[in-house]
């Protein structure tokens, strides 16, 4: 038991000092200038060494602030409207009309109305190159009229005419209808909208899943929204012997070097270099002392419970054989016994050593199968409550054979009552006791029941002293003493039984004393009321 504590011990000392060592190696990073420095020369020089699959100038598809609301993911509000957009449909005509013509512009809505609803046959031949280009409802009219299927609008042909004046969040939509979009618009499609906001603020870095956005320089003077097109996969391949890895940045995550949209982080690589070589080995070290404590650990709980059932087996083998010979030898005893004042003196003495070590045998049987018993599949004993009138009577019949010839005294309660418990389970935690203070303890032996709100309870006591210091040590399974010549599963037998009672066992050394408590009401199946 001791090595268990120590290893559990060792385990929980390395867990904690491997945490602490993984927060250390967590810890947030300054940057220094050298970084800084180091990170815009890495820019500068990939942008040297690669040239930009495209050159993507923003300002000349959106041009004026009504058309960059095209391209700005706040004014494309799918979020807040319905599941099925009323007025990209000819339902529910003129709906919220009287709030719509409160608001700017408000004769291009109700141009738009009209048509949906189907009092105009045709919209006007510059409805859609005129602002606002955009809905109240946060849907581009160019994407209404497409989702309104009319002939007119409804073709390959009008809508790559008119992609200028879809917003960009809506072409992902148009791809389940147009063999592909192309271009420019191709890309921006593919953008998030944290990656549409960066370019609409003119970030000097925008980074998305498949493109990295560099605006563009003339002079060393920035000139619009220009920005030069490459791919996330070139960065990554050029910047892979460098110290750094790039991400985009987030706001609820730690940055080493915040670069606009960017976030620069230090590679794994890197990382080991400046961390101290002690440091690394003594955190290696502390998981392979965890790892090496735990398979320790286990693999001893694996033996302890394979020699458990080793021994439980071996304890059922000898039960189940010793009986049928322990049986003929009582019947011989019998036999004997009725003839012994025809044997000799010596051989009477003989016979009852004899028939003693016989009667002993049958202790040991009859203790190991009550142990065995109780290992039923649930763990719990199998009980037959029954209602006992007297409790003095009951411990009296338990006791006598005990404390008979002055060897003991028995004291009940001043009372007498009846309680409700399962008396052969009873019988056997008291016997059992008694056999230890007969065998082990010093005469006379002292009964003593008395009670309690909750308990009624019986003290059994000796003049010995007990040569284990403590409950747990002295009812473990097959512990003995020195002299014993039992199986060490009495004391265990009693703590399993009253531990399933909702009982308890009490244990002082000196003088060697057990105390067994009770309850007085232990629930029976099927029995709402308990007697007390």
């Amino acid at each position: 038991m001791k090595l268990y504590y120590t290893l559990i011990f060792t385990a929980v000392i390395m867990a904690f000092v491997t945490g602490y060592f993984a927060l250390f190696l967590q810890r947030p990073y300054e940057s220094r200038p050298r970084d800084l420095v180091e990170i815009e020369k890495l820019k500068q020089d990939f942008k040297k060494q690669y040239v930009p699959r495209m050159v993507v100038n923003l300002n000349s598809i959106y041009y004026s602030r009504d058309h960059f609301q095209l391209m700005n993911p706040f004014y494309n509000r799918e979020e807040n409207l319905i599941e099925e957009n009323v007025y990209e449909s000819s339902k529910n005509c003129y709906t919220n009309i009287s709030s719509i013509l409160n608001s700017v512009n408000y004769e291009k809505v109700l141009v738009w109305e009209e048509f949906r609803c189907g009092d105009r046959r045709r919209l006007p031949r510059d409805y859609f190159k005129n602002p606002p280009f955009m809905h109240p409802s946060g849907k581009s009219y160019a994407y209404l009229a497409f989702k309104l299927k009319k002939p007119s609008y409804f073709s390959d042909l009008w809508v790559k005419k008119h992609l200028f004046y879809f917003h960009v969040s809506e072409f992902k939509h148009l791809k389940s209808y147009l063999s592909e979009i192309g271009g420019v618009f191709e890309i921006l499609s593919e953008l998030a909208n944290n990656s549409l906001d960066a370019l609409v603020k003119g970030n000097e870095f925008v980074l998305s899943k498949k493109y990295l956005f560099s605006k563009i320089k003339h002079f060393g003077k920035v000139m619009g929204l220009e920005y030069g097109l490459y791919t996330r996969k070139d960065l990554e391949n050029y910047i892979k012997d460098s110290p750094y890895i790039v991400k985009n940045y987030s706001k609820d995550k730690r940055c080493f070097i915040q670069d606009g949209e960017l976030c620069w982080e230090y590679n794994v690589r890197h990382f080991l270099e400046i961390t101290s070589f002690s440091t690394i080995n003594f955190f290696l070290g502390s998981l392979l002392i965890i790892s090496l404590v735990i398979f320790i650990l286990l693999n001893k709980i694996r033996q302890q419970r394979t020699e458990e059932q080793r021994k439980r087996l071996a304890l059922q083998v000898l039960t189940h054989e010793f009986r049928t010979p322990i049986a003929s030898m009582l019947l011989q005893v019998e036999r004997v016994q009725k003839n012994i004042l025809t044997l000799n003196e010596d051989l009477q003495e003989s016979f009852l050593r004899l028939s003693n070590d016989v009667f002993r045998l049958q202790r040991l049987t009859e203790t190991s199968r009550h142990y065995l018993k109780m290992e039923n599949p649930e763990g719990l004993l199998q009980k037959q409550e029954d209602d006992v009138p007297s409790l003095n009577e009951f411990i009296q019949e338990q006791i006598d054979i005990y404390i008979q010839d002055e060897k003991g005294h028995f004291e009940g309660l001043k009372e007498d009552k009846g309680a409700l418990f399962d008396p052969y389970w009873i019988s056997i935690c008291i016997k059992n006791i008694l056999e230890n203070a007969k065998a082990h303890g010093t005469p006379p032996i002292t009964i003593k029941m008395h009670e309690s709100e909750e308990f009624w309870k019986v003290s059994i006591e000796d003049c010995g002293e007990c040569a284990f210091s403590s409950l747990e040590e002295i009812t473990s399974e097959f512990v003995k003493g020195e002299k014993s010549s039992g199986t060490g599963l009495g004391l265990n037998i009693v703590k399993k039984v009253l531990r399933d009672m909702g009982g308890q066992l009490v244990f002082s050394k000196n003088p060697t004393k057990f105390e067994l408590s009770i309850p007085w009401k232990i629930k029976k199946v099927g029995t709402k009321g308990l007697k007390k």
